[in-house]
């Protein structure tokens, strides 16, 4: 079961963070910085879904120095995948997923629900 947030005004509303979305996908991109450019190129391409891994890490059993701790973390790069229908949402940590939201003037539904007038 999956809850989301009553408030439209709400940033976080549409994100599903640690969680994949997993169905047909439209477009997938490698080397992507983050969930919210992934949002960005779905966006672009009329996708209502979207779903960023970060790409495998490879672990050192080397202990760093104190000059390597100082050192900013490098940037993590993912995968990025535009889906076109949710089949799945599953558990995966790391990976950030979303709704991309139809602006209210454009919903599906005002096509056929519109109010008449008298």
């Amino acid at each position: 079961m999956v809850g989301f947030c009553q408030d439209d005004e709400d940033e976080v509303r549409y994100r599903l963070q640690d969680h994949v979305i997993v169905g047909p996908v439209i477009l997938e991109a490698d080397d992507v910085p983050d969930g919210e450019e992934c949002k960005d190129n779905c966006r672009k391409i009329g996708a209502p879904y979207y779903s960023w891994r970060p790409k495998e890490v490879e672990i050192s059993n080397v202990v760093p120095t104190d000059e390597e701790e100082e050192e900013e973390e490098p940037e993590r790069l993912g995968k990025c995948a535009c889906i076109s229908t949710i089949n799945e949402i599953r558990l995966e940590y790391d990976a950030f997923s979303g709704f991309i939201p139809i602006p209210k003037h454009k919903h599906r539904r005002s096509i056929y629900f519109r109010a008449f007038e008298i």
